[in-house]
């Protein structure tokens, strides 16, 4: 039976496809370079070990950017998400018969301005689970077991959605009830959650 509902955010509520896309233009860089640096330090965004303004720094330094000291790169950074509409009105159709929360591989220093442009839906979330604040991310175990915890369920009390196969393999050895979220075809993915959830 299910009982309290996980949302993951990237490709969930938010496309990242065009991520850096802002600050290469407003320094006139590669959005390619800034990619690259990106896959270098993922990790260590998603565990906390640096926060955004870390890797803007980086960034400044790697690619001689003039000027960036002062630039508001979770601002730009949030800019470039694109809102996934479908599962906003889902997720507050959610809401109002589950209790609901996030968890999410998401940056320090990057969450609040995401709530702030609305690429979250304002919700009355229970729990917020981010990576960054944890040390884990997912797929580890450890965030998981945080998850429940957090949540106050166990099992198949909980559903979890998510865009990423890996993610969903550990939520069903959790015993989760899952969805894998194909944010190409949102509407076809919410479609089916509807007829699941609701």
């Amino acid at each position: 039976m299910k009982k309290f509902i996980y949302f993951d955010i990237g490709n969930i509520f938010h496309t990242v496809d065009k991520v850096f896309t802002t600050a290469p233009k407003d320094f006139d860089i590669s959005n390619e370079d800034m990619l690259i640096i990106y896959d270098e330090f993922s990790n260590d965004l998603t565990i906390g070990k640096i926060s955004v303004h870390d890797f803007w720094n980086i960034c400044c330094q790697r690619l001689n950017i003039s000027g960036g000291e002062n630039y508001d790169i979770a601002k730009s950074w949030a800019n470039d998400y694109v809102i996934i509409p479908e599962t906003h009105q889902l997720a507050g159709d959610l809401s109002a018969k589950y209790e609901i929360g996030i968890l999410s591989n998401h940056f320090n220093g990057m969450f609040p301005e995401t709530i702030k442009q609305g690429k979250i839906p304002d919700l009355n979330y229970k729990t917020f689970i981010i990576s960054a604040e944890t040390g884990f991310r997912k797929p580890q175990s450890e965030i998981y077991d945080l998850a429940e915890n957090k949540s106050g369920f166990t099992g198949d009390d909980i559903f979890f959605i998510d865009d990423q196969q890996k993610n969903i393999d550990e939520a069903i050895r959790h015993g989760w009830q899952t969805f894998l979220f194909d944010y190409k075809h949102p509407q076809e993915s919410v479609d089916k959650l509807r007829a699941i959830l609701l």
